[in-house]
């Protein structure tokens, strides 16, 4: 699942929540592929395992350092 954490209608940060169906190898690639191309985007991605330290520590990040991605992707093609 990945949850969207939004500011004013800008997205800041993407937090994937990875289950065990995160250690397929099927699952690693697509991971990988969503990865890539939402930071070349310009989005911050957090993996966590639902560890509510690192996702606090990650939201007062981000919240300090607002920067909201400019570049606009529309040109991913999904082989999933």
């Amino acid at each position: 699942a990945r949850v969207l954490i939004v500011d004013d209608m800008k997205v800041l940060l993407i937090i994937e929540l990875d289950d065990q169906s995160h250690n397929n190898i099927e699952r690693i690639e697509r991971d990988k592929f969503v990865d890539d191309n939402l930071t070349a985007c310009g989005y911050k991605i957090v993996h966590t395992r639902g560890a509510i330290d690192v996702i606090e520590k990650e939201l007062q990040t981000v919240t300090k350092n607002a920067s909201v991605p400019t570049r606009k992707c529309n040109d991913i093609s999904n082989p999933y």
